[in-house]
């Protein structure tokens, strides 16, 4: 374990979750900049934009399908929650919305209620976002109307109550408007849905979104009396998924690099209209508010850069089959779905031009990738045709299991003998997944990072709907601390395997590691419901609960981790212990030495949070023996002897007794001894003053 994460562990002392996510953020481009970003220039085409021009941004994603409180007539929607995941996995990409993920707050479902909304809006977004910032607010659902009052339906509403349990509009704009400080803010409302209201309902609730605050973009799905449509084909509502392809690029109209708020408006205007007219009916996304045109919303350099004229509004719809079962599609690099022989899956909105597609599928060679030209305004359909088993070479398969061999020995000697078979391999087959997977492993416990990356990115390139490859690579991305790009693999791992508890556990992780514990706790836990026997998944869940100052439930995940690896490390293969929770517990014997150091190391961890958590509690010997517990594993612990200190004093408050004191003295001592330079060292030399005027003190009696 890293000091920094090691760190990270422990920041409760020094700052709150919301705090310690703030400071992690890249500081904003100074303003300046932004003005003069060039977005548009008249007599020249666009400057092309940078990441460094894309203000640092926040925003809070909710979606809620099922009301409890509401009727069953008021309980007809699909997709509000599918539609809410999709905006926020694309504002998280790097080529998207380009916001970092522990900026991006989710509430769906049962955790979208009045209060968890309120206290994001009022409290998280004002705490966070400054003027250079930009903001966006997305919001899934229902909306009603009450005396005129518009209202936002939170998970928890009741229409006897809707004053008392729905969140005003009115307010909304007076919160947003007033109380976050960013210079850039959008509101985007999917709220008037087809079947759900009346059409005079829709009206009165466009018409209280089109007056939230005249300094916001408020962007709403339809107008007036118009109703927002869900469709199966595109598996969400229209206005979202149009909305998620323009932030993906398709929007950009001037190929500077960069999508701006009128460009997603043209975009998604133009679609939604077209595409619910081919379906006999009328949908018109609708814009209020006073906000700069150029506000930059997404990032796309990949879009800017590819060859050809600029994409025009009229896009394309892709309609693709499949030959055998089980096929995953892939459009661009990017995982679409799985398609099967006699359902062709549709997918509209894709920008005329040329695209990549290849059907994948777990022992066949793909097919493709491949380019195809889609035109615009008509279905071009693609087959994917999965024919030949995977056959490799002999000789690439010999060096392949001589390599395995080496490999699973686990010594130094051996991993440079398994480093040679695994490359031989490569060479005799360039398109051996397996073999790159392994080397980049190999690498990885070798300490060659380049090396690891280069490969296990192969490895990704060479088969991208692997969920083991996607996995190896997001654990060494997040090993990196490149926590972004980390999440992104560790997601497309869960849409290919939706019930794999190692993502989910990762996923924990890498949120934990950004701050974002509230994340991190879904992850965890839904890691847990998943295999009960994750024992990473408890220890991150813990950790994650510890920050929040939840020291009861954290307790509770510590004790459950300890329980799970209460084991000799030096048993071999009894629970998998991997590098920070990477996934190939079967290459990994519990006799290699860094084996041994993981599993101490995050023992320390654990029973540090229990010692952390029964001395905040207030039982004082229990976390005394948790402190001594995490020393066996880590006798050059710091923060296990600051906590010893901190015990120390506490029975010194209790008992006034000279002896505590002494131990609480000796402790900080011992903690500053070994690490001078944390932040917990300076409490510790305070405490240590304090601690010396009360022996005088004492002495003086």
């Amino acid at each position: 374990m890293s000091r920094s994460l090691r760190i990270l562990s422990v920041a409760v002392y020094s700052c709150s979750a919301v705090i310690c996510a703030a400071q992690q953020q890249q500081q904003p481009p100074p303003a300046r900049q932004l003005e003069q970003r060039g977005i548009v220039r008249e007599g020249g085409p666009p400057k092309k934009v940078t990441a460094t021009m894309v203000p640092r941004g926040y925003a809070l994603i909710i979606g809620i399908t099922k009301y409890p409180k509401l009727s069953a007539e008021n309980n007809m929607l699909q997709f509000p929650e599918r539609d809410a995941e999709a905006m926020h996995d694309i504002l998280i990409k790097q080529e998207g919305g380009n916001f970092a993920p522990e900026n991006v707050h989710k509430l769906i479902g049962e955790k979208a209620t009045l209060a968890n909304i309120t206290k994001e809006l009022e409290q998280w977004l004002p705490s966070v976002a400054k003027e250079n910032d930009r903001v966006i607010i997305y919001f899934a659902g229902h909306g009603f109307v009450q005396d005129s009052k518009g209202y936002l339906a939170p998970y928890d509403t009741d229409l006897d109550r809707l004053s008392e349990t729905a969140y005003p509009m009115k307010r909304l704009g007076e919160v947003v408007g007033t109380k976050i400080a960013a210079r850039w803010k959008v509101l985007l409302t999917d709220a008037c849905h087809s079947g759900a209201i009346t059409p005079e309902t829709t009206e009165a609730v466009n018409q209280n979104l089109a007056n939230v605050d005249k300094n916001i973009l408020s962007f709403t799905a339809s107008r007036k009396r118009e109703s927002s449509y869900e469709d199966p084909k595109l598996g969400g509502g229209l206005f979202t998924y149009f909305t998620v392809k323009a932030l993906e690029g398709h929007a950009d109209r001037n190929r500077d690099g960069a999508v701006t708020a009128d460009e997603l408006i043209a975009y998604v205007q133009s679609h939604v209209r077209d595409y619910a007219l081919e379906r006999s009916r009328q949908q018109n996304p609708t814009e209020n508010g006073d906000f700069d045109s150029n506000l930059i919303l997404a990032f796309s350099p990949k879009v800017a850069s590819e060859p050809g004229d600029t994409p025009k509004l009229s896009d394309g719809v892709l309609l693709v089959e499949s030959t055998k079962e089980g096929v995953q599609f892939l459009l661009d690099g990017k995982v679409m779905g799985v398609v099967n022989p006699g359902k062709a899956l549709s997918f509209p909105g894709i920008s005329a031009g040329w695209h990549t597609v290849q059907g994948v599928k777990d022992g066949y060679d793909p097919d493709g990738p491949r380019r195809i030209l889609v035109a615009p305004g008509v279905e071009t359909p693609v087959s994917l045709r999965i024919q030949f088993r995977k056959v490799r070479k002999g000789a690439a398969l010999n060096h392949f299991k001589d390599g395995l061999k080496l490999y699973n020995k686990g010594g130094n000697d051996e991993l440079k003998q398994a480093v040679a078979e695994f490359q031989k391999a490569l060479a005799e087959d360039a398109d051996y997944e397996e073999a790159a997977l392994y080397l980049g492993r190999t690498y990885q416990v070798l300490g060659d990072t380049e090396q690891a990356l280069k490969n296990l990115e192969l490895a990704v390139k060479l088969q991208p709907a692997w969920v083991e490859g996607r996995l190896s690579l997001g654990s060494m991305l997040l090993d990196m601390g490149n926590t972004t790009d980390s999440i992104e693999h560790l997601r497309q791992a869960v849409s290919l395997d939706p019930k794999n508890s190692l993502a989910r556990s990762h996923m924990a992780q890498a949120y934990r590691m950004t701050g974002t514990y509230d994340k991190a706790i879904d992850e965890a836990r839904e890691a847990i419901k998943l295999d009960k026997s994750n024992a990473q998944a408890q220890l991150w869940l813990g950790d994650s609960l510890r920050a929040q100052k939840q020291w009861d439930e954290a307790r509770d995940a510590y004790l459950q981790y300890v329980l799970l690896t209460d084991f000799d490390a030096s048993v071999p293969e009894k629970i998998g212990f991997y590098f920070l929770g990477n996934p190939f517990t079967s290459a990994f014997s519990k006799k290699r030495a860094t084996q041994r150091q993981v599993y101490k190391d995050q023992r320390n961890i654990g029973f540090f949070g229990l010692c952390d958590c029964e001395q905040r509690l207030g039982h004082l010997n229990k976390a005394e023996q948790y402190c001594l517990r995490a020393l066996s594993y880590d006798p050059n612990d710091p923060f296990s002897y600051f906590k010893l200190g901190r015990i120390g004093l506490d029975r010194f408050n209790q008992s006034t007794k000279k002896e505590n004191l002494l131990e609480a003295k000796a402790n900080f001592q011992k903690m500053l001894s070994l690490n001078p330079d944390l932040e917990e060292s300076s409490y510790a030399k305070k405490y240590l003053e304090a601690i010396e005027a009360t022996l005088n003190k004492l002495a003086r009696r």
